[in-house]
């Protein structure tokens, strides 16, 4: 009986399974534990010498859809994760950041809600990036959980239809 109005910022929906790795993941304070322990040893040796964060290798492995990853980082801290296909991303807070440092970070600066600029990042414990996005934008920075492939699909998104707006109400120029 969903009528499909609910908003989408809100505690994602996950399967029963991974219902049972996130307790056992908050329960163990990691998420390592609940992978084969050589394929665990293996990202974790890949993550040290890559230099990337864990999370990201076993996404990049096939170990964990970037959608579960995101639910499991969300449910994990306590923060909203969204789907941004369905937000009201306002252009004024877009353009907040510069594209080139919302790619840089892969992160989207998408709504301001009583002096909190709202930002969906994929890594939302990365407190250097929080504090630098702070520092540029003069707000404080409220951290939401997204895929990489959304944030970066809106940036590309976003960006374009503000450049599209900025270009037609210039007078004549291109």
């Amino acid at each position: 009986a969903d009528s499909g109005a609910k908003p989408s910022a809100e505690k994602p929906a996950v399967s029963e399974a991974l219902k049972k790795v996130i307790e056992a993941a908050r329960q163990e304070k990691g998420i390592t534990f609940f992978l084969v322990s050589g394929t665990s040893i293996n990202a974790q040796e890949s993550a040290r010498r890559e230099k990337l964060p864990l999370w990201r290798i076993l996404v990049r492995d096939g170990l964990i859809s970037s959608q579960e990853m995101a639910a499991l980082l969300a449910l994990h801290l306590e923060l909203t994760m969204v789907d941004l296909r369905n937000q009201n991303i306002e252009p004024q807070a877009v353009t907040l950041l510069s594209e080139r440092i919302a790619r840089k970070y892969s992160a989207l600066a998408f709504q301001e809600v009583n002096g909190r600029l709202r930002v969906a990042m994929a890594d939302p414990t990365d407190l250097q990036l929080l504090q630098d996005l702070a520092v540029r934008t003069g707000r404080a920075i409220e951290p939401i959980v997204a895929t990489p492939e959304d944030i970066l699909d809106h940036i590309d998104i976003s960006y374009r239809i503000i450049e599209n707006t900025a270009g037609a109400s210039s007078s004549g120029e291109r």
